[in-house]
């Protein structure tokens, strides 16, 4: 695809502009913010803990934080969820347009959001020092990693770090006395993690690689480590979706939820001695073994996380899917009308239809953008781990390349028999072709 074309079908699909409306609705909130007394609020007051936020460094949408509370010899996690549904009415414009959206976009070049930037930025992210309202869940574990107790709580939050990965992990690593809450829920969340291992839960973390623009318009691959502090976060994402979940499951309320059945595939035995190697392939032979995840107004097993009930909630800023939960939850706290089955299966369809868009567009951006960055390398030349054929009589398979932590669909100019798992040089072609496949030599 040219660049114009790229361009052409992104803005023809999504951009960030929002209507009158919308930008009129932004306005009154940030009003009406500015005007608000939150000590006067009836949302339980969490502004005394120490709260953090975790991101990466370029996030702006900072939808959700952590905090640990010690009460009578007990340790509470708080899981903080900024939800926009306490502060945007259902069917306003404002959710009008983000139920069209269905979620944020992330592209190499640009980041198109689900939400107005002016009201992200003023109103929802978790920013350092700012009140806002948040669903918050404390948790009580139990020495083996289960739940021992939970509250939920309509809240006021405001935080006092937001921390890079980076930041958190050195905080984690040497847990100085002044500042031990990271070392504490980190600890807490491992054991947590643990308990779900032992349920049958799949660890498939891994370094990755992926296309990235700095702000100068540079192209470069962004590693994502497997730190610490990103699996706290994880876990911590996932435990608040579990107790979202069952809460919604005993006060019958409808919501999205996501499930996953249980494969009956059995992952192949470790074949190779080099160890990284063997982490990529068998990671890879987990994944590929997973049924495919679904949500639905019935809860069900998530398998991978060893959950049951589950859903995403922890995003709503961002998601949709996420939103929805929020407005359900909250309406159930605040004895509102809620939406039925119907209601919800409606959306769950068009979430469905709008996020296979979203991938479209998400994969032909980086596609692109990762062809422009292989023209612009003077080596030429990748060491991969072949994967499987996609479409063998057209030359397309899936590789590992492991310079870069990066899995891609390639068509190769070459016929030749490949074989799972073994290493092989490639050398680009400087051609991407029609089909949006990146064009390289297989040298045997």
């Amino acid at each position: 695809m040219t660049k114009k074309g790229y361009i052409d079908e992104l803005n023809s699909k999504k951009n960030n502009n929002f209507n009158q409306a919308c930008i009129d609705q932004v306005n009154q909130l940030i009003y009406c913010r500015d005007k608000r007394d939150y000590s006067k609020s009836d949302h339980y007051d969490l502004t005394h803990l120490k709260t953090f936020t975790i991101d990466d460094e370029s996030t702006y949408e900072r939808d959700d934080a952590i905090s640990i509370q010690s009460r009578q010899g007990h340790k509470i996690i708080w899981i903080h969820i900024s939800s926009p549904s306490l502060y945007i009415e259902y069917d306003s414009p404002l959710e009008r347009e983000a139920r069209k959206r269905i979620s944020s976009i992330y592209l190499p070049d640009r980041t198109i959001t689900m939400f107005p930037k002016e009201v992200i930025n003023n109103l929802l992210s978790l920013n350092s020092g700012s009140a806002r309202k948040t669903i918050s869940i404390g948790v009580e574990l139990k020495s083996d990693g289960s739940i021992k107790d939970y509250q939920l709580r309509q809240s006021i939050v405001t935080c006092n770090y937001n921390l890079t990965y980076d930041d958190a992990e050195e905080l984690i690593e040497l847990a100085p006395k002044e500042e031990e809450d990271l070392s504490i829920l980190h600890r807490l969340l491992i054991r947590r993690r643990n308990y779900r291992l032992s349920n049958g839960a799949l660890s498939i973390e891994n370094e990755e690689g992926r296309i990235s623009m700095n702000a100068y318009g540079k192209l470069y691959i962004k590693y994502m480590e497997s730190m610490k502090s990103r699996i706290m976060i994880s876990e911590a994402m996932v435990l608040f979706g579990s107790i979202i979940a069952i809460y919604a499951k005993q006060n019958n309320i409808s919501i999205p939820y996501r499930c996953q059945a249980k494969s009956h595939k059995t992952v192949e035995p470790k074949l190779f001695e080099n160890t990284n190697k063997e982490k990529i392939l068998q990671k890879y032979n987990q994944r590929t073994n997973l049924m495919a995840s679904y949500i639905s107004t019935i809860p069900n097993i998530h398998s991978n996380l060893a959950i049951n009930p589950y859903c995403q909630s922890s995003s709503p800023i961002r998601r949709y899917n996420d939103l929805l939960i929020h407005y359900q939850i909250n309406n159930f706290i605040n004895h509102k009308d809620l939406l039925d089955d119907v209601d919800i299966d409606s959306h769950i369809e068009r979430i469905r239809v709008v996020t296979k868009e979203i991938n479209q567009i998400t994969r032909s951006s980086e596609l692109y953008w990762l062809n422009n960055w292989f023209s612009s390398k003077e080596n030429k030349s990748y060491s991969v781990y072949f994967l499987r054929w996609i479409r063998r009589e057209k030359q397309i398979c899936l590789v590992h390349l492991i310079e870069l932590s990066l899995e891609l669909t390639i068509r190769i100019s070459n016929l030749v028999d490949l074989e799972f798992g073994q290493e092989y040089t490639i050398v680009y072609c400087d051609l991407f072709d029609e089909s949006e496949f990146i064009m390289f030599n297989m040298i045997i």
